[in-house]
């Protein structure tokens, strides 16, 4: 991991065929979490900032991407749980 190999995407180091249901579940509700917290931002007026082309910006809550968190299923037939 780390290297720049042929094939390699930094931004997903580990290879499909190597995670597991665990790791995807905990993928999927970091990704859950950022999209809530987005939502929360922008509905409450409050900028966030970023890193965008290796320069710190500020998003005001007008610029943040819309996310569909209303449309966010519910993580059933496990034991973990988002609250």
């Amino acid at each position: 991991m780390g290297s720049s190999e042929e094939g390699e995407n930094m931004n997903d180091p580990v290879p499909e065929a190597e995670r597991t249901d665990l790791s995807r579940l905990i993928e999927d509700g970091v990704r859950r979490g950022v999209a809530r917290a987005l939502a929360e931002h922008k509905k409450a007026g409050r900028s966030i900032v970023v890193m965008h082309e290796g320069k710190i910006v500020e998003l005001s809550a007008d610029e943040i991407p819309d996310t569909d968190v209303e449309d966010d299923p519910p993580n059933e037939g496990h034991r973990l749980r988002v609250l």
